[in-house]
């Protein structure tokens, strides 16, 4: 998020699952009336790097010719991973199709904006080794069941955004599993978690007869 006190700005949100980087830029106190913030963020095994920009009205081709050398000067600028977004207000330069189900008026200053892109990223292979998971076969129910009936809830009844409601009861029931139930690291496994005993024995059997042809 930029600091301002004229109006403007850009505020950009990425959902906590994602792992994120800001960007430092050595050019925003040359361009000071330019707000630009800028990550790099982790999609699986690739990487993409957003920049949001606002450029306020009435400004001088030159700072849009040097915001845009600036920009291209960044050793990533001309990769294929790159998305660039923003009000450059410049309203003749661009075209956008208008949508006929909108929920209330379109502000003409305002307007929001939806953009889609795909993202090939690679998946790579399933690293479940070093991730440690709940073992309910190694519980304690005994314990568990009295831990989760004496649990106190009372604290989320006074929360009013719903997002810290839920995070506290995970919280609340989290730490009655965690006294009960130990962690433990999943066998070593070629297949996906989601893989059960059923689906490897059948893609187990194909690859026999697979293999059975090829030698016939």
């Amino acid at each position: 998020m930029t600091n301002t006190s004229r109006g403007g700005g850009v505020l950009l949100a990425i959902r906590k699952t994602y792992k994120v980087k800001q960007i430092a830029f050595n050019f925003t106190r040359t361009l000071s009336a330019i707000d630009i913030v800028g990550v790099k963020v982790q999609v699986l095994r690739s990487v993409i790097f957003i920049i949001l920009l606002y450029i306020p009205p009435n400004l001088s081709a030159a700072l849009y010719e040097s915001l845009f050398e600036q920009m291209f000067l960044l050793d990533y600028f001309d990769a294929d991973n790159v998305i660039v977004l923003g009000d450059f207000n410049i309203p003749n330069a661009l075209q956008v199709s208008s949508a006929s189900d909108i929920l209330l008026p379109v502000d003409s200053h305002h307007p929001p904006l939806e953009v889609s892109f795909t993202i090939q990223a690679e998946l790579g292979k399933f690293d479940l080794n070093e991730i440690r998971k709940y073992n309910f076969r190694q519980a304690d129910m005994r314990i568990l069941y009295n831990d989760i009936a004496d649990l106190d809830f009372a604290p989320i009844y006074s929360l009013s955004n719903i997002n810290e409601a839920c995070d506290q009861f995970y919280e609340i029931l989290y730490s009655a599993i965690d006294r009960s139930v130990p962690r433990t690291l999943p066998r070593n496994n070629c297949y996906p978690p989601w893989f059960n005993a059923s689906i490897i024995s059948k893609i187990k059997q194909k690859s026999d007869y697979g293999k059975n042809l090829r030698e016939q």
